[in-house]
Parts: structure tokens; sequence; C-alpha cells
């Protein structure tokens, strides 16, 4: 009802459960919709977008969309290239939400050495957008000082490489990337700083390469690793870590 009259943004709508999609193509279908726990239909007359990250044919052959509500979104499709291939729009959204978040948390405008702008432009941003916003949030309320360094990026953005776990040292049975070395990066930072990144870069690649072997389900990586289920949300959060 609220969105009568306007446009409805549906995101993600693959991770939405099959009957709620039949529901949708209801409405959609109809142009009525019927409130919770009312009786009376009413005429719907909203613009509907609705955005994933998956590929819709990859998703509908998996099973987390269904065909018909395919055909009836897919009227004029926009394709969004990944962050990775506009780097000027990477530019424009550091600048906004350092903007936005040094504003809302009462701070001074902050700005990045150039060696942290360069990290940042170089990096593949897998979490596209909304890996960048989680960022500059980070760094706006951790970066102890007014101008971003080298020192307070993660270690996933710095390309810190962790070597400690063969495809044998793995007591989980994961198979852990071997190390292509260390980046130049980390001998230019403190050792306590460097080693917590390698830490930190270890538990990111671990926890990545053990959610991706089961799919993404949580619990049976849990289960694997031997670690809990809160643990391993709080890490995918601290990090950003795709849970696909």
């Amino acid at each position: 009802a609220l969105a009568h009259g306007g446009t409805l943004f549906l995101d993600e709508i693959t991770e939405m459960n099959f009957g709620l999609q039949g529901k949708l193509l209801r409405v959609l279908q109809e142009r009525k919709y019927r409130s919770v726990g009312g009786r009376e239909w009413k005429d719907m007359n909203v613009r509907l977008i609705a955005a994933t990250n998956r590929d819709p044919i990859e998703a509908i052959k998996q099973e987390r969309l269904r065909l018909d509500l395919y055909y009836r979104l897919n009227v004029i499709p926009v394709e969004l290239p990944p962050l990775r291939d506009r780097s000027d729009d990477v530019v424009h959204l550091i600048h906004h939400f350092l903007g936005r978040y040094c504003e809302e948390n009462n701070q001074q405008t902050k700005s990045m050495e150039k060696r942290v702008l360069d990290a940042l432009l170089g990096y593949d941003w897998p979490g596209n957008v909304r890996e960048l916003q989680n960022l500059m949030e980070r760094l706006v309320i951790l970066a102890r000082g007014n101008v971003i360094l080298l020192e307070d990026l993660p270690p996933n953005i710095l390309g810190v490489s962790f070597n400690g776990l063969g495809g044998n040292g793995n007591s989980a049975g994961l198979a852990v990337p071997a190390s292509h070395g260390y980046d130049n990066h980390l001998f230019e930072i403190p050792f306590k700083q460097a080693k917590k990144l390698l830490t930190e870069r270890f538990e990111v690649e671990y926890l990545t390469e053990a959610l991706r072997s089961h799919k993404g389900n949580i619990s049976a990586a849990a289960r694997t690793v031997g670690i809990d289920r809160k643990t391993i949300h709080r890490l995918v959060s601290a990090y950003g870590i795709s849970a696909r």
C-alpha cells in the first residue's frame, strides 16, 4: 500500500522463496493485492524494479527463481557491469561514502593517501558497491587519524597472502589456495600490524574456501571446520566474506 502510485524495488529477488515468488507473480498478473489480515482486494499501481547479483538463467536452473516470474519481470532488462569494470565509479563512490559516514559519525571529512587509493582501484570488489560501502564505513570508524593510511586497509584489499597451510596441512580437508608470496606493502608497516593482517588474511581465505566447499551452507561449514555458527557469522560480517 505504501508503494501505491510509486516505485517498489525488490532486491535479491532470487533469494525469495518459491512460495512468495508465486504470490508475487499473481499480484503482477492480476494487478491486485490484499493486505495482511484483510479481505478486500485492492488495485495495484506501482512500477516494479527487481534486482539480483546472480545470473537469472542459472538461478532458474538451480530452482532459485521461477521461470514464469522471470519472464514476467524481464520486460526492460538492465545489466550493470561489476564494480571492478567501473574504476571511475569507484573513485566517486569512495568520496560519496566517506563524506556520508564522516557526517553520520560526527567526524571531520577524512582523506586517504595515494597508496590507499591505488590499492582500492586495484581491488576486484567481488561484493560490488555493498562491499565498498561497508569498507568506507569501517575505515571512517576505525582509522585513527583524518588521513586513511595503508595499514588501515583490511588484508583482502592489500592482497596479503597466507602461506602457512598447504593441501596436506589442512586438518579440515579444505583446498586452501597456495600462497603467491607476500605483497610488498606488508613490509611497509610495523611487525605487529603485519602479523595481524596475516592472521586476518588466513581467516578470510580459510573461511572463504570452507563456505565455497559447502556451497555457502554455514552450518555445514561450521561442522567441518569445528567452529560454531555464530563465530562464522561474525567473521563473515566483519570481513565482508561472500557466503556463496
